[in-house]
């Protein structure tokens, strides 16, 4: 598998399919959160690797990249329910 098709994979789900445009357009493309999310699958590539190795690899950063931001959310959640309760 190529890195561009494993992108235009998580492209094909992301909200208006901008996962691919912003790894070929990088910063001009506009949306971060879709930089980032191609730019943590493109780090994480392994040229060479099979299909499944190349989609679970892609799955794992994926995976923790969501763990990561739902502690930010949990954080934020937090500090609402402090900032209402004062």
């Amino acid at each position: 598998m190529k890195l561009r098709t494993l992108i235009k994979i998580a492209s094909d789900s992301y909200p208006d399919g901008a996962v691919l445009d912003s790894y070929e357009r990088g910063e001009a493309a506009g949306d971060t959160l879709a930089l980032f999310v191609a730019r943590e699958i493109a780090e994480t590539f392994e040229a060479g690797e099979t299909t499944a190795h190349q989609l679970r690899r892609a799955i794992s950063v994926m995976e923790k990249a969501h763990g990561e931001i739902g502690e930010v959310l949990s954080g934020l959640r937090r500090r609402l329910e402090r900032e209402a309760m004062s």
